[in-house]
């Protein structure tokens, strides 16, 4: 009588599922603009707002792992970080914008959102920009070093929630792995 030894592939074992991509990605979407929803309205209650960037990175991996039905996805973990990277370094921007129409608001200047990005954009590159209101010409000035201290420590912030979850998600496998494997 022979004995049959039945013998399983690791990859086999780490619950490869039928990914639904888009939705995950959508998924990741989703939270990360969760993340800057929050990162805006911490900054504008006057805390330290640039620690949402490790909240942010850890909602976008858990919204893809939700939408998608894997959270141990290599494309997820890509797509995650990508979007995390991304929506943080936006919502850092738009605080920029949103201090430029409260300054012009408290003039009553009306500023359309159109004009509103580009004006933005203007400041950070010139550090001022100039309004018309009836006769006069009102300049605006801002440190534009602020911008990129505040959307440097949010990206460290950030980076640094993204290589935790990658650590850790990578530290879950091994182990199952090597559980399955003894």
């Amino acid at each position: 009588m022979e004995q049959q030894t039945e013998h399983y592939n690791p990859a086999e074992l780490t619950n490869e599922k039928n990914e639904r991509v888009a939705l995950g990605l959508l998924g990741a979407l989703l939270f990360s603009l969760a993340g800057a929803a929050l990162y805006l309205i911490l900054r504008k209650v006057g805390y330290i707002a640039s620690i949402t960037g490790l909240a942010t990175a850890y909602i976008s991996f858990f919204g893809y792992g939700l939408f998608s039905g894997n959270k141990e996805s290599k494309k997820g973990m890509i797509a995650a970080a990508v979007f995390a990277v991304l929506i943080t370094a936006i919502s850092c921007f738009v605080a920029f914008g949103w201090d430029l129409y409260a300054a012009a608001k408290a003039d009553d200047i009306v500023i359309p959102f159109s004009q509103l990005l580009t004006d933005t954009i203007e400041l950070l590159k010139n550090r001022q920009v100039s309004y018309i209101k009836g006769i006069y010409e009102i300049t605006y000035s801002m440190d534009s070093a602020n911008f990129y201290k505040d959307l440097g420590m949010s990206l460290l912030f950030c980076g640094l929630g993204i290589f935790g979850f990658i650590r850790s998600t990578n530290h879950k496998v091994r182990a199952r792995e090597d559980g399955a494997q003894q």
